[in-house]
Formats: structure tokens, C-alpha cells, sequence
């Protein structure tokens, strides 16, 4: 699947947030979105799924706008995880992930054993299945933003949109978090478009960054051409230094806050 926005514009109440988004990528890609709070990388991820609509440009799936397919064919293809804040539904892992097989449900049709077999093979897929019985509100912030990564995978998807997946978790849970996109993306060749605050993550998993400011601008490219020095610095007026080390014969790159630029 090649997925694209071309030109995409958006405001609120006469203020430019968008302005001509382009990006494109393909299956296997992960891109991530960069920028400080309030620069509306949540407002893109919306607009380019076509919950909120473009004002100018459109969304394109293998060529197609998003208007030339149905509601169905849509989320056939694409999957959203959206930022975990925790829940109070007393639904069990298990529930909870069968909720993604809803898509290829008709309105009164029930789940069936494929759906829960689908469910199943999700939990295992990001290995939580021994949460299946447990309350979604009794879990870390760590083990529900995984329980939401398997119910987007139980649709079977070729795009996974995640916001800020790794955001108030701790070390351990942000790597394990991580390490499932980009595994899924290596290993099963499902793209990725992550919203994050962490320059280092994306040198860490992606392909492609796209880099928005509060001017309503973006810069969009390889990774490592856009996650610098200069564009860390004009985003997020911060000075930052990238450094390049090896660990156990790989080779890594670490983003260094230095100080704030006014």
C-alpha cells in the first residue's frame, strides 16, 4: 500500500494549524511526526484518516482519495492507536482487542470464532496473551498502550497510525513499545505513522520523519536528513547535539537537549 497526503491545508477559526502537508510512504515505512505541543500533530493525524476534513489537499490510498472509498475499504487498510490515558470499562484484554475486529462486522453481526481466533493471534503477535483475563482498568499504562497496539493488529492492517504510543511510560515500557512498531514493520511489513516528542525515537525506528512547526510548515524526508540539529532547533527552539556511538556492534544515534533558544 503506498499512503499519501498531497497539499493537505487545515485551520481553526481562521488559524492556519496545516499548511501543504506532503508525505508519502509505503508498506514496511515508518514515519514519524515531530513538533511541540500544540503544533497540531494530532490535528494531522485526523485530517490525513479523514475524521476531521482537509480544507485544500486530500489523502491518497494507492492513488485513490480517501472520498473514492468507502468507510469500509478505508479501515480495512488502516488502523488507528490513539494516545492511552487509561480506562474505567471493566472490558478484559481479550474484549478489548475483539473490539478491533469490528470493521468487517456488519451493524447487528456478533464475533465469531475467526474473529476471536483473529483477536487471539493479535495478543500473541505483541506478546500480552497472558493479560487476556485481566481488566483493562487495572492495568499499567505500559500493558494498555500494548492491549491497544493488538486490538489495531487484529484487523489485519497495512497501516498503523499511533499517537504519542509512548508517551507517560517509563524506559522499559517505551522501548517495548518501540521495539513491537518497529518489529511489526520489519518483520510482518506493516507501515507506521507515529506521532512523537522524542527526536530520538524516531532516529531510533524510522525511515521518514515529518517535522511540523507553529508555523503550520513541515519538513518531510529520510530520517536522518530531517531529525537535526538546525530543524530540532527551529521546531522546538531548543538546541540540541546528535551524537553517533556503537553498542554491541551496532550503531546508534542519541539526541542530546543542550538548552532552550529563545
Amino acid at each position: 500500500m503506498i499512503f499519501s497526503v498531497k497539499g493537505g491545508c487545515f485551520d481553526y477559526e481562521d488559524r492556519q494549524i496545516l499548511s501543504y502537508i506532503n508525505f508519502s510512504l509505503k508498506d514496511s515505512e515508518v514515519m514519524t511526526v515531530l513538533g511541540p505541543n500544540g503544533v497540531g500533530k494530532t490535528t494531522l493525524l485526523r485530517c490525513m484518516m479523514g475524521l476531521l476534513k482537509w480544507k485544500q489537499g486530500d489523502t491518497f490510498i494507492n492513488g485513490k482519495t480517501l472520498r473514492q472509498l468507502s468507510n469500509t475499504e478505508i479501515w480495512r487498510q488502516i488502523a488507528y492507536v490513539p494516545q492511552s490515558k487509561g480506562t474505567a470499562l471493566s472490558y478484559t484484554a481479550r474484549e478489548m482487542v475483539l473490539m478491533g475486529r469490528s470493521t468487517g462486522l456488519g451493524i447487528f453481526a456478533q464475533p465469531g470464532f475467526i474473529d476471536y481466533e483473529a483477536a487471539d493471534e493479535a495478543m500473541e503477535r505483541v506478546g500480552i496473551t497472558k493479560l487476556a483475563n485481566k481488566q483493562c482498568s487495572c492495568m499499567s499504562g505500559g500493558e494498555l498502550q500494548m492491549v491497544l497496539i493488538a486490538r489495531a493488529l487484529s484487523a489485519n492492517p497495512k497501516l498503523l497510525v499511533l499517537d504519542e504510543p509512548e508517551s507517560n511510560l517509563d524506559f522499559k515500557n517505551q522501548l517495548i513499545v518501540l521495539d513491537t512498531i518497529q518489529r511489526l514493520s520489519q518483520e510482518e511489513g506493516i507501515g507506521a505513522v507515529v506521532n512523537t516528542h522524542y527526536p530520538a525515537h524516531a532516529l531510533k525506528i524510522a525511515d521518514k520523519a515529518l517535522v511540523l512547526d507553529y508555523s503550520g510548515n513541515s519538513k518531510f524526508g529520510d530520517v536522518k536528513s530531517i531529525v537535526n540539529e538546525e530543524n530540532m532547533l527551529n521546531a522546538f527552539q531548543v538546541e540540541v547535539k546528535i551524537v553517533d556511538f556503537d553498542f554491541e556492534n551496532r550503531k546508534h544515534q542519541g539526541v542530546i537537549p543542550i538548552g532552550i533558544r529563545a
